[in-house]
């Protein structure tokens, strides 16, 4: 399953950005972490692209979060896997 995050907030000076993601029953948590050595003062719109391989057949939940293990979530998708 492939996703597209756009105009996902981040600092306009990032190094790079990485993608965390757990499995909880139904639910699919991806966690979009920047790394910034040298953060600017100003936030930019980036669009992610993920990909979610090796889930079973079924209707699952894609939530994006700003971090794996919190509350936080910056949105969510329903989908189905055949």
């Amino acid at each position: 399953m492939s996703f597209t995050h756009t105009n996902a907030l981040f600092n306009c000076c990032k190094d790079s950005l990485s993608l965390n993601m757990a499995v909880k029953g139904t639910v699919v948590r991806v966690a979009e972490i920047e790394h910034c050595t040298a953060p600017c003062k100003c936030i930019c719109g980036f669009t992610v692209y993920g990909e979610i391989i090796d889930l079973e057949p079924g209707w699952y939940t894609l939530e994006i979060c700003p971090d794996i293990t919190g509350e936080q979530v910056l949105c969510s998708v329903a989908f189905t896997v055949d």
